[in-house]
């Protein structure tokens, strides 16, 4: 045969990674244009080297493919065939495919994709096929001219099954086909990668570059929610990921989160999981955002109001309670939406975390980056330990339509442009360019379609008197030190300076330009220009000469130079949200004492620890809705009513005056009744502390007063933890005879009360939506739902039945008795009743003690 024209096929330096299971990984390449033959004529076929990179040694299985296919006993592969790549719209895309029967390892006895194994590889191009496998070193010396060259190597990894939680969801991605329940109003995607699912190690060996999300409420249409590109850190977050969700779900709504993923080894792959969301499960929590204009009980009158917001460009916010005796521990999260979205998506804005504090003494918050004319509304959401979120209680839309233009930096440091503030030029600056051609009578203009940005000149008047409420600084943050403060105070009043303070409008004045010449970015608000971020430059001012220089005026040009969005304005630090706290624990140092009295030599009856312990530790019951732990104690005093008996605490004895502990000398009280250890003596609970007798083991019953200072620390009593959830919706029945004041809902309640001994698994009535009784005409019921304050009366009509098919989460039906004839209800009758009704339960597991 004739030789012919080839040249080595173009290939890449490495290729993405691939899952070792599969079986098989493809080479892609292209072809040289000079080939004189083509692969789609079925003349061309391929031979590949594969050796491990670190080692190179070869890793082809030197034994011939069972079905006549591939040829491997020479230590490469020929006959491979090349096929065209159909899934792509490119038609000079070719690849060879290598299976794990073409592999094998001699030093590692294995056989195919060895997952995490580098591997180089490199193709030629034969122009002939081998049909004689028995000799296949002769046909590769007689043919050496129907060969390419070999390609440039290419770098090709195998990895292992990449796994990974999503903690909100409880599903692993092996069952992303589920349809799961998601018990809150806010998805939060959070968990991790990880390449062995059966022991969830930290991380996987094949590192995750990047993931992104996207919510949808059907899969065909656009996603309603799409997060872009996350860069993950691999180094540090242990391939976790964490991101919330701003779109606010709907009850019972049904929805499709794709998760897509990229690893630094260009591995892609793509999940969807199905879920609905469910607000049952879930409290509200119990307080409520309170704004100027929404302030029921007058709380903010002396505090804020809608034209002083308006002034200063701002909305304040209060979390309110009415609840006023209870305390609280927990995270609260308020968040925003705005008209935009037609309030379907929130974001994040200020976490406070509540350790046993009254809500209402909360500080008052108020969101310096809201736009003049926008509406927006808030809602407050609890989140808990372990950051799953509860209901978003939303407030009424509230706007602002601002008096004066801002600059706000970092913060909340915001300059009030109250003086002399004028715009003489507003341009979008884009670029494009004009090119005159030759013999034609009009130009030709191109742009570049992405640049695009506002840039404007700001001016203003620079005086303590545009900063009345000290948003921009105050004399505290100029002078530091109250005494200076203090000095200057007095120097104003003996001086009778009350208008022109030439001394206190000189620092201000450097504070402004210190902040306008500090080169972060500014976020513009302005009642006729909305939000613009900024780059302030040509920063200049000019004295004005008729005060003495006393005020300056200043200038600059600004440049828009981000999207005005609540990402950028988190990220240039315009506003902190804040982290959630995990412990709510708040610990304090008291007082100590117990009196006892000692007459026995066991030990474990004398340990006075046991019995600090047990008068000032509950940690494993409820004592008024908290539990409180005792830690270290401290500063101990010992005092006997008799002669002193040996006290040994640890494994030290002590008698008399001096003793070594840990290596360190203490000295007790010369009170030969007393027994004083100075504070450098801390003691655990896990520590001992008893009486030995007296230095001849003689006991009597003794009388011992301790004294010490003691750490506890308190948190919220929680008995058990759900680990899962189900929710059940369904059509239940009670039926009796019952006495007045009973109340049916605790009936139903206990019904379907259940917890299985020996078990973690449970059973609970979540709510009741609605019901139908039957009973004797005349019968009366007290109904409340959750939105009454008191119940409501309701009488059996002449058809013996009472329909409320409209009512939702029922919280109380009380049998009241019977209505008499003069209108009044006699309670001394009883009723048979049946009563139909919808209700939701809830079932599971706890977490293990």
């Amino acid at each position: 045969m004739s030789s012919v024209t080839l040249y080595p096929p173009i290939v890449d330096s490495s290729m993405p990674a691939f899952k070792a299971n599969t079986g098989e990984c493809k080479i892609f390449f292209r072809l040289s244009k000079f080939n004189s033959i083509v692969t789609d004529q079925g003349r061309c076929t391929a031979h590949v080297s594969i050796v491990k990179q670190d080692t190179g040694m070869n890793v082809v299985k030197k034994r011939d493919a069972d079905d006549g296919g591939h040829l491997r006993a020479t230590g490469i592969i020929i006959n491979v065939t090349i096929q065209k790549d159909l899934d792509t719209n490119d038609d000079d895309l070719y690849y060879v495919t290598i299976t794990d029967d073409d592999l094998s390892s001699v030093v590692d006895n294995k056989e195919g994709w060895i997952p995490n194994w580098i591997y180089k590889i490199q193709l030629r191009l034969s122009a002939v096929s081998c049909d004689t496998p028995s000799a296949q070193a002769a046909w590769l010396n007689s043919h050496a001219s129907d060969f390419s060259e070999w390609s440039t190597i290419c770098i090709v990894k195998p990895i292992k099954e990449i796994y990974f939680d999503i903690d909100a969801l409880n599903v692993k991605k092996s069952k992303s086909d589920q349809l799961v329940t998601l018990y809150s109003s806010t998805l939060v995607v959070s968990g991790r990668f990880y390449d062995d699912e059966s022991t969830k190690l930290i991380k996987s060996d094949e590192l995750i570059h990047s993931y992104r999300f996207k919510l949808f409420n059907d899969l065909n249409q656009k996603p309603i929610e799409d997060t872009g590109e996350l860069l993950a850190n691999s180094q540090q977050d242990n391939g976790s990921f964490n991101y919330t969700m701003l779109t606010e779900l709907e009850n019972n709504g049904t929805y499709y989160l794709t998760v897509e993923f990229e690893t630094i080894n260009r591995y892609t792959e793509s999940n969807t999981f199905n879920f609905t969301s469910s607000q049952y499960l879930i409290d509200k929590i119990n307080c409520i955002i309170i704004s100027a204009e929404n302030d029921p009980d007058n709380v903010l009158k002396d505090i804020t109001s809608i034209g002083q917001e308006e002034e200063e460009g701002r909305i304040g916010l209060k979390l309110y309670d009415t609840d006023v005796q209870k305390t609280y521990s927990g995270n609260i999260c308020i968040r925003r939406s705005d008209a935009r979205s037609n309030f379907k998506v929130w974001t994040d804005i200020k976490i406070f975390v509540v350790k046993d504090e009254y809500i209402n003494d909360l500080d008052m918050f108020y969101d310096y980056t809201i736009e003049s004319g926008m509406w927006y509304k808030y809602g407050v959401q609890a989140i808990d330990d372990r950051g799953n979120r509860g209901v978003l209680v939303q407030t009424p839309a509230l706007m602002r339509n601002f008096e004066y233009s801002f600059l706000l930096g970092e913060n909340n440091q915001q300059l009030k442009l109250m003086f002399d503030n004028t715009m003489n030029n507003f341009k979008y600056q884009v670029l494009e360019s004009k090119i005159d051609p030759i013999g034609s009578a009009y130009p030709i203009v191109t742009r570049n379609g992405v640049v695009r940005y506002r840039t404007f000149p700001i001016t203003g008047l620079i005086s303590f008197w545009a900063d009345e409420n000290k948003l921009f600084c105050n004399k505290k943050v100029i002078y530091k030190y109250d005494d200076v403060i203090n000095l200057y105070e007095k120097y104003n009043i003996d001086n009778n300076i009350v208008q022109y303070d030439y001394i206190y409008e000189k620092d201000f004045r450097q504070k402004v330009l210190d902040f306008l010449y500090d080169g972060k970015i500014k976020l513009f608000k302005s009642p006729t220009e909305g939000n613009i971020l900024v780059r302030l430059m040509d920063v200049s001012c000019v004295p004005n000469q008729s005060l003495d220089r006393m005020l300056y005026s200043f200038s600059c040009n600004a440049h828009e130079i981000l999207e005005s969005t609540m990402a950028n304005y988190l990220k240039n630090g315009l506003y902190e949200v804040g982290e959630p706290g995990s412990d709510f624990s708040t610990k304090e140092i008291k007082i100590g004492q117990i009196q006892t009295k000692i007459g026995t030599t066991q030990q474990d009856e004398n340990n006075l620890f046991n019995q600090i312990y047990e008068k000032y530790d509950s940690g494993k019951h409820n004592l008024g809705g908290y539990k409180k732990t005792l830690g270290n104690i401290f500063n101990l005093k010992i005092v006997f009513d008799d002669p002193p008996l040996r006290v040994k605490v640890k494994n030290d004895l002590v008698f008399g005056y001096k003793f070594v502990l840990n290596n360190k000398t203490f000295f007790v009280n010369g009170n030969t009744r007393e027994y004083v250890f100075d504070e450098r003596m801390i003691l655990s609970p896990s520590d001992t502390l008893y009486f030995l007798g007296d230095e001849e083991g003689r006991v009597k019953e003794i009388q011992v007063t301790v004294d010490f200072l003691y750490e506890i620390s308190s948190e919220v009593y929680e008995e058990k933890r759900i680990k899962t959830r189900n929710m059940i919706t369904n059509v239940g029945q009670l039926f009796n005879s019952y006495k007045p004041y009973t109340n049916l809902y605790n009936e139903v309640y206990y019904k379907y009360y259940v917890e299985l001994e020996n078990t973690n698994q449970y059973w609970r009535l979540i709510q009741i939506d609605s019901i139908e009784i039957e009973a004797d005409p005349g019968a009366v019921f007290e109904i409340k739902d959750a939105s009454d304050t008191k119940g409501e009366l309701h009488d059996i009509g002449s058809t013996g039945i009472l329909n409320l098919a409209d009512i939702e989460n029922i919280t109380s039906i009380i049998y009241m008795g019977r209505r008499a004839e003069d209108g009044s209800i006699d309670n001394t009758v009883n009723a048979d009743i049946l009563m139909n009704y919808q209700y939701v339960s809830m079932s599971g597991e706890y977490e293990e003690a």
